[in-house]
């Protein structure tokens, strides 16, 4: 599958699904359910984490246009990242989950930089986390490439980018724990039910089309 085309599909998720999430985003004025336990309480502010959190992107993009090439695994990801969405999407308009900001010291980088995101990401969305559901369907899609059975490293390192990835999300206090663990399973389940739907599909494909040859 040519790089031009995965680059297509990939503007076609990103920017309806981002529009989508900063709609919600300034529609929601408050939120209705808040998850924080003492364990959340316990976990410290680290800014230095924003450096892992605003991997995301440049992560996406290299994972799908550079190491995932076959068609079978980019849909099985691409089909995954969709549903994924709309269900992120359903749970920020029903479960509205704001997560409560202190104030922090602009004194390095680090932290200014997470000034910033605050500004343009506002506390709401929590529920379940975005980065974290994107992190992990990055990782499982990547460890299922070809480069990846080629080099078994490169899957560590994805899960290990995956793990600080949703590390960053509680430590920067952008998301709750619960946020997170739901994050986790909804890209587990998603990307498991995606690679069944795609495996049919070109099944489906395949038959009809042996059966026009016949």
């Amino acid at each position: 599958m040519s790089r031009r085309k995965r680059f297509l599909y990939l503007i076609f998720f990103l920017v309806p699904h981002l529009a989508i999430y900063f709609l919600i985003q300034s529609m929601l004025t408050r939120g209705e359910y808040e998850f924080m336990t003492p364990l959340d309480m316990a976990i410290p502010f680290v800014p230095d984490f924003i450096w892992i959190y605003h991997s995301l992107i440049p992560v996406i993009l290299l994972t799908t246009l550079i190491l995932v090439r076959t068609k079978k695994v980019f849909f099985d990801l691409y089909l995954a990242c969709i549903m994924s969405g709309m269900l992120l999407s359903s749970f920020h308009v029903l479960f509205p989950s704001f997560y409560p900001r202190a104030e922090i010291d602009i004194d390095t980088t680090s932290a200014w930089l997470v000034h910033v995101t605050r500004l343009i990401d506002a506390p709401s969305n929590s529920f379940p986390s975005t980065h974290v559901v994107y992190s992990w369907l990055m990782a499982i899609g990547a460890s299922a490439s070809n480069l990846c059975f080629r080099y078994p490293v490169l899957r560590k390192v994805y899960y290990l980018w995956a793990v600080l990835v949703t590390a960053s999300t509680l430590f920067l206090k952008q998301h709750f724990i619960l946020d997170a663990i739901v994050g986790i399973i909804i890209a587990v389940t998603f990307f498991k039910l995606a690679r069944k739907i795609v495996t049919k599909v070109i099944y489906l494909y395949e038959r009809r089309k042996n059966g026009r040859m016949v």
